[in-house]
C-alpha cells in the first residue's frame, strides 16, 4: 500500500509539473499570437507554482510578455498592468539568476537592453513634462540595467542626477553626483550643482571646495565662475566677487547679467562711477534690460536726493552753495528720467518705478507727465 501511495504521489507530481510546463508553453504561444491577456494569465500561473517558479525559461517568457504589454498600442491590452515595465525587468533579472548554465544568457541580455531603452524613453518623457522625480527614478533604473549587462552608461546616471536635482531631491542628486565625480565623468555642472546642494545644506565651506575642485578641472567654465561669484557675493567678499566677474566677462563679453552684477557690487560699495559704467554696458548689450535701466535711473535719482539733503542741511547764509547743490541735483534727476521712463515702458505695472518718476516729475515741475503718472497710480 505504501508503494502504491508513493507511486500515486509521483504520478501526481509529474502531472502537475507537466501541467505547469504546458502553462509556460501556452503563455509563449499566446505571446506569439499577440494575445497578451491570455499570455499574462498563463505565465503568471506558471511562475507562481512551485514546480516552475525556478524555471529560467518561464521567467524569460514573463519578461517578454510584460515588456510587450508595456509597449503595446492596443487599447485592449495597455491597461493589463500599470507596472508592466518594472515587472519585465524583474522577470529578466530572475531569469538571469536562475539560468545557471547560461543557456538563455544572450537572449536575456538582448531583452534587458530593450527594457533599459524603454526606461530611458519613459524618463525622457517625464523630464519633458517636468516630472523630475519619476524621470530620475527611470533614468537610474536604465543606468542600473545597462551596468548589469556590461554597458558603460554614465551619461544616464548624469541625467538621473540632474533630474533629482531639478526635482529638489538633493540627497539622491548628491549621491549620484559624488558617484559621477569618482568615475571622473567630464561635466563641470557636477561641481556647480554640488556647490548649490552644499549651500542648501548650509555648508558654505563645502560649496567653496566643490567650486574650487571644479575650477581646477575646468578653469574656463563660466558656470563654475558664476557659481563661485554668487557664493562670494553672498559672503560679502566684494573684491573676490568682482575679480571673478571680470574673469567671466572676459569669457562672455555679451552677457548682460555679468555687467549688471558688477554694477550692483560697485553701487553697494559706493563706487558710483564704476556702477554707472557697468550698468551702461549692460544696457548697451540689451537696451530693453529692465533691471539695468531701472538701477541706472535709480542711481542718478538717489544721488540727487543725497545732494538735496546736503543742501537742506546748509545754513541760511550759504545760499550760493545751496543753489549749486540744488542745480546739480536737478541735473542728476534729468539724467535719471530717460532710464526710468524706459524701465516703465518695459514693465508698466511696476509701482516702484512709477513712484520714483512721480517724485522726479514733481521736483522738476513736469506737470503733464506728473498728471499721467498720478492717473495710473490711482487705477
Amino acid at each position: 500500500m505504501r508503494k502504491i501511495a508513493v507511486l500515486i504521489i509521483l504520478i501526481f507530481s509529474v502531472v502537475v509539473i507537466h501541467a505547469q510546463q504546458k502553462n509556460v508553453q501556452s503563455a509563449y504561444r499566446y505571446l506569439g499570437k499577440g494575445k497578451l491577456d491570455k499570455a499574462k494569465e498563463y505565465i503568471d500561473m506558471a511562475v507562481e507554482n512551485e514546480s516552475t517558479m525556478t524555471d529560467a525559461k518561464a521567467w524569460k517568457y514573463r519578461g517578454m510578455i510584460y515588456y510587450d504589454i508595456f509597449i503595446t498600442k492596443d487599447e485592449e491590452f495597455k491597461g493589463l498592468d500599470d507596472k508592466s515595465l518594472d515587472k519585465s525587468y524583474e522577470s529578466f533579472k530572475n531569469a538571469m539568476k536562475l539560468d545557471k548554465k547560461d543557456k538563455y544568457k544572450n537572449d536575456i541580455i538582448l531583452n534587458l537592453s530593450s527594457v533599459a531603452t524603454a526606461f530611458y524613453q519613459r524618463a525622457y518623457e517625464n523630464y519633458q513634462k517636468e516630472e523630475y522625480i519619476p524621470a530620475g527614478d527611470d533614468f537610474f533604473t536604465s543606468y542600473q540595467i545597462n551596468n548589469e549587462i556590461g554597458a558603460n552608461d554614465t551619461i544616464t546616471l548624469y541625467y538621473s542626477a540632474m533630474s533629482y536635482f531639478k526635482g529638489k531631491d538633493m540627497k539622491t542628486a548628491k549621491n549620484h553626483y559624488l558617484t559621477l565625480a569618482e568615475m571622473q565623468f567630464e561635466e563641470p555642472e557636477i561641481y556647480t550643482n554640488m556647490a548649490k546642494i552644499s549651500l542648501v545644506e548650509g555648508d558654505t565651506l563645502a560649496a567653496i571646495d566643490y567650486n574650487k575642485t571644479g575650477r581646477e578641472l575646468y578653469p574656463d567654465d563660466l558656470g563654475l565662475i558664476f557659481s563661485e561669484t554668487n557664493i562670494y557675493m553672498a559672503l560679502g567678499e566684494n573684491d573676490k566677487s568682482l575679480e571673478l566677474l571680470n574673469l567671466a566677462i572676459d569669457g562672455d563679453p555679451s552677457n548682460k547679467s555679468l555687467y549688471f552684477a558688477a554694477g550692483t557690487i560697485y553701487e553697494k560699495t559706493l563706487m558710483y562711477d564704476q556702477a554707472k559704467k557697468y550698468y551702461e554696458k549692460a544696457i548697451n548689450v540689451d537696451p530693453d534690460y529692465f533691471e539695468a535701466n531701472y538701477n541706472l535711473g535709480a542711481l542718478y535719482f538717489n544721488k540727487a536726493v543725497e545732494l538735496l539733503g546736503q543742501a537742506d542741511a546748509l545754513n541760511l547764509n550759504e545760499e550760493e552753495k545751496y543753489n549749486a547743490l540744488k542745480d546739480e541735483s536737478e541735473a542728476l534727476m534729468q539724467k535719471a528720467v530717460p532710464y526710468l521712463e524706459k524701465a516703465d515702458s518695459l514693465e508698466s505695472s511696476d509701482k516702484i518705478t512709477l513712484q520714483t518718476l512721480k517724485e522726479i516729475y514733481t521736483r522738476l515741475n513736469m506737470l503733464e507727465k506728473l498728471k499721467g503718472v498720478n492717473e495710473r497710480l490711482a487705477e
